[in-house]
């Protein structure tokens, strides 16, 4: 029974796929690390920007509480003028719920109290902290949402289309310049498979290959010419 031959590429293009497959690899690797420090940069940017309404909220409801505790819901009607807000609360020290905010439009929920304080996401960023008077005694806690998928579409939207772009331009290249240094790698050993070829089906032994440099390819042709003598 005969063996079917399996297709195998030639050597030439195999060369130029590892050269083009190494690069791609390094490439995406560096993108994939520039990419998660984007997002990074970008939590930290959005958490700084909520922590400064956070802070001033803060102040109001602890006074608020210390104060008259029907009054809380006004410092949440302030968070109106906030485009990127759009769910806040406060609890007692009972977890029952005192006041709240949600954003005209939006589906939000205000879920309980938890231990979790600070929650990030290219989405949304998500706030709980005890309320504590100026004694030191808890008065409840607060929780706030910032909605930041809008400034991260803007961010990321232009920086993955640029970055697709560069690794599909540089991979591109990468073949090309794979395929032009290919050649000084296959092309002696093209010749040698050419003469071994030629030796085997026509018998002639006069067939020699032009040596070029001192490198294994070059012992490789030497030690040929030397066999067929």
């Amino acid at each position: 029974m005969e063996k079917t031959e399996r297709f195998s590429l030639p050597f030439r293009l195999k060369l130029s796929l590892v050269i083009s497959s190494v690069c791609a690899v390094a490439l995406a690797a560096a993108i994939v690390s520039f990419y998660s420090m984007e997002v990074f940069r970008f939590n930290n940017e959005s958490y700084r920007r909520l922590e400064a309404t956070h802070a001033l909220l803060m102040e109001k409801i602890v006074t608020a509480l210390a104060t008259d505790p029907a009054t809380v819901s006004q410092a949440l009607i302030t968070l109106q003028t906030d485009d990127t807000v759009v769910a806040a609360a406060v609890f007692t020290p009972e977890k029952r719920l005192l006041a709240r905010y949600i954003k005209s439009g939006s589906n939000e929920f205000i879920p309980l109290p938890q231990r979790i304080r600070l929650s990030f996401s290219t989405d949304h960023v998500v706030i709980f902290d005890p309320l504590r008077g100026r004694d030191g005694r808890v008065l409840g806690s607060f929780y706030l949402k910032a909605d930041v998928s809008k400034l991260a579409s803007e961010r990321f939207g232009d920086l993955i289309r640029g970055m697709v772009i560069i690794f599909l331009a540089s991979c591109l290249l990468a073949m090309v310049v794979g395929h032009a240094l290919q050649r000084s790698l296959t092309g002696p050993l093209s010749e040698l498979a050419g003469a071994a070829r030629r030796i085997a089906e026509e018998k002639d032994y006069r067939v020699r290959v032009k040596e070029r440099g001192r490198d294994e390819i070059g012992t490789l042709t030497r030690s040929f010419n030397l066999m067929v003598q």
